[in-house]
């Protein structure tokens, strides 16, 4: 059984934390990209991209993740399970304040939230775009270190991810983030990290 992301008037995703663990595509993490390197040298190339959900959200709105996954970068997107989580949240609220009609800054975020939904649905199938899985894919020392038992909506759990990602895979793994914390967090852990801004360099 896969979690989809449901079209219609009511936009929205299947509840995560109801769904059963192992939920979402049972492809391997280890799937290979093209490692053959090309354009400039300073871009991100055939890597593997691990985003926070603000990171997702800013790099959807400026249009670049089709151009990140293309031919001429061919990296992978890879959503946490923590980002589908919220996302579902974010939702509900989009619902609600699309409905009031206004034109307003919330109004705007809504639409950017509900916008980043619409893509992630046209595109759940495609080979560059790996959802985690519910309840696996998490790097079992850093998880036990910081107790994110305990709580799951933790934002570590993207490092976690990410070293699991890291711990997997030949390729670079970059953690895409604008939090001064997160991104110290991974660093201390040896995770690459990126911003928005480096990705477009």
């Amino acid at each position: 059984m896969q979690a989809t992301l449901k079209m219609g008037t009511d936009l929205r995703l299947t509840r995560l934390r109801r769904l059963p663990i192992g939920t979402f595509k049972r492809e391997s993490v280890v799937a290979p990209t093209m490692t053959q390197e090309r354009g400039n040298e300073s871009h991100i190339l055939s890597s593997y991209l691990v985003f926070d959900l603000q990171s997702l959200l800013e790099a959807n709105s400026q249009g670049l993740i089709e151009p990140l996954t293309g031919a001429l970068r061919r990296n992978r997107i890879l959503i946490p399970e923590l980002v589908i989580h919220r996302l579902d949240d974010k939702n509900k609220k989009a619902t609600q304040t699309l409905s009031l009609g206004n034109s307003d800054e919330a109004t705007a975020t809504a639409k950017r939230f509900r916008d980043l939904l619409q893509f992630l649905s046209r595109n759940k199938e495609k080979d560059w775009l790996l959802l985690q899985q519910k309840g696996v894919n998490e790097d079992r020392r850093f998880f036990a270190k910081n107790n994110l038992g305990n709580d799951l909506n933790d934002v570590r759990r993207y490092v976690s991810y990410a070293l699991f990602v890291k711990g997997n895979v030949s390729e670079k793994v970059f953690f895409v983030t604008s939090d001064p914390g997160l991104k110290r967090c991974a660093e201390d852990e040896g995770v690459l990290t990126a911003s928005i801004g480096d990705l477009i360099a």
